[in-house]
C-alpha cells in the first residue's frame, strides 16, 4: 500500500510539474512501479507455494477474488512502468522550447 502511495504522489508530482520534471520523472515512476509490482507479485508467489506446498491448507480451500485481483494488479504495474519506459524512450522529446544560455551575448540584460 505505502508503494501504491508513493507511486501515486509521484505521477502527481511528475505530471503537475513543467517539462524538466517529466523528463527526468519517468525514471522515478517506472522504478517505483517496478518496485511495488516486483514485491506484490514476490508475496503472491508468497501465498501460492504456501497453498500448495503446506499442511494448513487442506482439501476443500481455494484462492478466492482477491488472488486473481492481486496478480491482475502486479502484472498492471509491470505493464504500465514497461509502458512508460518504451514511450519515453522511444517518442520524440517535447522540445516545447529551449533553456536561456546565460551567456548569450543577446540575451535581455539583467536589472538585478
Amino acid at each position: 500500500m505505502v508503494v501504491e502511495l508513493c507511486t501515486l504522489v509521484s505521477f502527481i508530482v511528475i505530471i503537475g510539474g513543467g517539462v524538466q520534471r517529466r523528463v527526468a520523472g519517468w525514471q522515478v515512476a517506472v522504478g517505483v512501479l517496478s518496485v511495488g509490482g516486483v514485491v506484490e507479485g514476490g508475496g503472491m508467489g508468497i501465498v501460492a507455494y504456501l497453498f500448495t506446498h503446506d499442511a494448513r491448507f487442506f482439501h476443500g480451500w481455494h484462492l478466492d477474488l482477491s488472488f486473481y485481483l492481486a496478480t491482475l494488479s502486479w502484472v498492471l504495474l509491470l505493464l504500465t512502468a514497461l509502458g512508460i519506459a518504451t514511450s519515453a524512450l522511444l517518442l520524440q522529446p517535447e522540445g516545447d522550447y529551449e533553456l536561456i544560455d546565460p551567456n548569450d551575448e543577446y540575451a535581455p540584460p539583467d536589472d538585478r
